[in-house]
């Protein structure tokens, strides 16, 4: 399948390229657009809605990275859970941990004893105060497993690999399937793959798009590539504010002596 990328200096100019794109070919034909944030979601769909070009846009859909990689992966295999999803089995599992902490024998016991001792406050045994704890840990958890999934590919391999244990590695065993890899994994067919003004792409994340490209029709917008800072370069309306600014300044220098 084709890849092709369109640069530009206006993210206006590339959604432009986008939108003519998006009403050439089979209209039956799945479109996908992926953006890295929801920001940049509300921004396209909202262009989308003001072009006169479109009337009823239907087999299209614009989604941020992580929910179109689970779109486009076929089976049951679908990586990370979303992180509400994660979140309620972490408390769950951290629950059944802290049950059976007891239970345990010395070895388990000293590897979960810092989250026994962190989530259990024998000075106050308060269950609103455990329910507080329990909910905010497995919240950061949450978020940490995501980015473990995304850029620590050499640390998940080594947890498996080693004998060393950690209340974590527990936790990420019990949350997240040992066969939960996209390696095996089929990839949607037959798609229309837009990639509009992505900034930064994990090695696991760029393998997939990879994968995704070759048997897709893989359209990516990016903004040209330059040594200088974008926020070093002036808009016109940012010059004029500026100019605007300067004329005060030299208003207030040039004032009355007396």
């Amino acid at each position: 399948m084709s890849v092709k990328i369109y640069f530009s200096n206006k993210a206006e100019i590339l959604l432009q390229k986008l939108q003519n794109h998006l009403l050439k070919g089979d209209p039956f034909l799945r479109r996908i657009v992926i953006v890295e944030t929801l920001a940049m979601k509300n921004f396209v769909m909202q262009k989308i809605a003001e072009s006169s070009s479109f009337g009823v846009a239907f087999g299209l859909k614009i989604l941020t990275l992580n929910s179109a990689f689970n779109e486009l992966i076929v089976g049951e295999k679908r990586g990370l859970p979303s992180k509400l999803e994660l979140a309620l089995r972490l408390e769950t599992e951290i629950y059944d941990l802290l049950t059976d902490f007891e239970k345990m024998d010395i070895e388990n016991q000293t590897v979960i004893e810092p989250l026994y001792n962190y989530l259990i406050d024998k000075k106050f045994n308060s269950k609103t105060r455990l329910e507080k704890r329990v909910v905010a840990l497995a919240d950061k958890l949450a978020d940490l497993f995501h980015l473990y999934s995304q850029f620590g590919k050499k640390m998940l391999n080594n947890w498996q690999k080693s004998d060393i244990h950690g209340w974590q590695k527990i936790l990420w065993q019990r949350v997240i399937s040992e066969d939960n890899n996209r390696e095996s994994e089929m990839i949607a067919k037959d798609c229309q793959i837009h990639l509009f003004i992505p900034n930064f792409f994990s090695h696991s994340q760029y393998e997939l798009l990879l994968k995704i490209g070759s048997e897709n029709s893989l359209f990516i917008y990016h903004l040209s590539p330059c040594r200088m800072f974008w926020s070093d370069i002036l808009s016109d309306r940012d010059e004029l504010r500026l100019k605007k600014e300067q004329l005060i300044d030299d208003f207030l220098l040039d004032k009355n002596p007396f």
